[in-house]
């Protein structure tokens, strides 16, 4: 019964698609919104009304990533808060409060790897959050729509669970994991969710909503490992001018700026063993007014298809030593997101591969290099026979996919029966996350 209620489900994603942007509907739900004390400066520069027609829109999407928090409603285009996701522990700040303050020696990240390492900080981002959206209100009635990634143990779900209807009294709760909502950001309910993050990157084929874990591969690399590799590669210094509890910001903005995706292996050797720049060399001035030309380092994306590119991906355990499926498929020898994009595909059902070759779905920040979807799909032409036609889709809005597949599903009229409520969490206890949510 449960698996008929999901199959319908995916098929509602579509149809809320064709109407997300016509809010009007005639079966409308009009909710009265109550904005905590200080919300309006915690969610800056964000017009926060005081009614909206949209269906279900009182329910409060929360993705809390490695980097980012992005926070906001059911039906929103886009998240009304994004934000480091960190805590001081000495000034007990969070978010960019924290972030912006000179001394980082306190600062604890909360997130590592998709798994959350420091309970203490979580529960202080997450009372932060319960003071924006008055989850202490019983009246408002805001139910909570967590994602998470793909390969986390249902422990950490079943904790998150005790924290948020035992200590924040959520009336209701839902975990839906963020390759599914990846796809469901750009309309899909099936296909292969390429998810390039700060710390990891996965692959995780999805047949109508239900993620296929055993096809699910995780690559140790994100963001922060390219832009360590970045900023040790280019020979150009930093103004001394610079912080030094910002230099890594500088990096990370600079890689963002100047970065693109080889448009092929030997392109890359090419660039990377040439000794005049000059043809695709560029320069980038800084506030300060410093100019920094950036070379071959340009290309630092390559190491997302040759991991060995970064030494630590070389000193990995040896196959004897692996206990588990999950870390045999995180830490075997380093392979490329193309030939972890194959080895999915081709794990899956034979007739489901045609439609995951054409239909597999980039997200993340990491995601956003120049040219990097269609380079993916050369070296990934490279594993078919030639008459697969394979498509990937880098939708404008990947960076914040898992949240506005999240803000699309908690809109449904047909999600709305598959919250579990706190009466369930009473009858069972935290099993009921993982029974309840997929």
């Amino acid at each position: 019964m449960r698996h008929c209620k999901y199959k319908y489900l995916s098929f509602s994603v579509l149809f809320l698609l064709v109407a997300f942007h016509f809010r009007n509907h005639s079966r409308t739900k009009k909710v009265r919104m109550k904005v905590a004390p200080n919300t309006a400066k915690i969610l800056r520069n964000v017009s926060l009304p005081d009614e909206a027609a949209v269906t279900y829109t009182n329910s409060v999407v929360l993705d809390v990533g490695g980097h980012s928090t992005r926070i906001g409603f059911a039906g929103d285009n886009a998240p009304r808060f994004n934000e480091r996701t960190v805590m001081n522990r000495g000034t007990k700040t969070v978010f960019n409060d924290a972030y912006n303050e000179r001394d980082h020696k306190n600062l604890v990240n909360v997130v590592e790897d998709g798994t959350i390492t420091d309970w203490e900080a979580y529960e202080a981002l997450v009372e932060r959050v319960s003071e924006m959206v008055c989850w202490g209100d019983q009246e408002l009635n805001t139910p909570l729509l967590l994602s998470e990634k793909a390969l986390i143990p249902h422990t950490q779900r079943q904790r998150q669970a005790e924290i948020f209807f035992e200590k924040f009294n959520v009336p209701s709760l839902s975990v839906a994991l963020s390759p599914v909502l990846s796809l469901y950001s750009v309309g899909l309910s099936s296909g292969v969710a390429v998810e390039l993050g700060y710390s990891q990157c996965h692959v995780a084929p999805v047949f109508q909503g239900i993620s296929l874990f055993h096809a699910t591969h995780c690559l140790g690399l994100g963001g922060r490992d390219l832009t360590e590799l970045f900023s040790t590669k280019t020979s150009a210094a930093l103004p001394e001018a610079v912080q030094p509890h910002r230099r890594n910001d500088v990096w990370s903005y600079l890689k963002e700026k100047t970065c693109t995706t080889a448009e092929s292996r030997d392109a890359y050797r090419g660039y990377a063993d040439a000794k005049d720049t000059s043809d695709f060399a560029v320069e980038q001035t800084l506030p300060d007014g410093a100019t920094l030309t950036i070379g071959a380092e340009r290309f630092i994306p390559e190491a997302l298809f040759q991991p060995h590119f970064l030494p630590r991906m070389n000193d990995l355990p040896d196959q004897g030593n692996i206990t588990s499926e999950v870390q045999l498929r995180t830490t075997v020898s380093p392979k490329g997101i193309h030939e972890l994009l194959a080895e999915s595909i081709k794990k899956c059902d034979t007739d489901l591969q045609p439609f995951f070759w054409d239909n597999t779905v980039l997200s993340g920040g990491t995601s956003l290099f120049r040219n990097l979807s269609s380079r993916l799909e050369t070296e990934v032409g490279n594993f078919t026979t030639g008459t697969e036609r394979i498509r990937v889709v880098a939708s404008p809005e990947r960076r914040d996919a898992a949240f506005i597949g999240g803000s699309i599903l908690a809109s449904l009229p047909t999600f709305q029966d598959l919250w579990v409520k706190r009466s369930d969490y009473d009858e069972i206890g935290s099993m009921a996350v993982v029974r309840g949510c997929f």
